[in-house]
């Protein structure tokens, strides 16, 4: 694991979510967003590794990252959320899952939270909340334990 600061990793995220974002409106090609979107970006100012993570790995893994979220969506379809907060789910269900052991839970739906109230509709942060922390919760009681 290398070292990263949180302000460089919040960054990344956010440009993660934009880019995410452009991605799914536009239907664009991955890689052309990502020459794109690094084209244009101070390298210094993000955690510039972890955005190209994000930005790769959410989509090979949509399927997935998917059905972690429908169960709590309650009432609604993932096609009837906005693009942001799709995004914005997409990101903190991927860290959820797939970088528990790196991010705590709390620090990736607080992200998502941020971002949310940043970009997102009125109360899509409670919203954002309310599908995240049982989808953490439930994550949490499949990891293994530490002896």
């Amino acid at each position: 694991m290398h070292q990263f600061s949180a302000k460089k990793r919040h960054q990344a995220r956010l440009y993660a979510m934009q880019a995410l974002y452009s991605w799914h409106v536009a239907s664009l090609n991955i890689s052309e967003i990502e020459d794109t979107f690094l084209t244009g970006q101070n390298k210094s100012k993000f955690d510039v590794s972890y955005f190209v993570k994000l930005l790769h790995d959410i989509p090979s893994k949509i399927t997935e990252i998917h059905a972690l979220i429908i169960p709590y969506l309650k009432d609604r379809e993932i096609s009837d959320l906005g693009p942001i907060e799709l995004s914005i789910l997409r990101i903190a269900a991927y860290e959820l899952k797939y970088h528990n052991d790196e991010i705590p839970y709390k620090v990736a739906i607080n992200e998502a939270i941020e971002l949310a109230k940043m970009f997102g509709a009125d109360d899509s942060h409670l919203f954002v909340n309310g599908v995240l922390d049982p989808l953490a919760k439930e994550l949490l009681t499949l990891i293994p334990q530490k002896s």
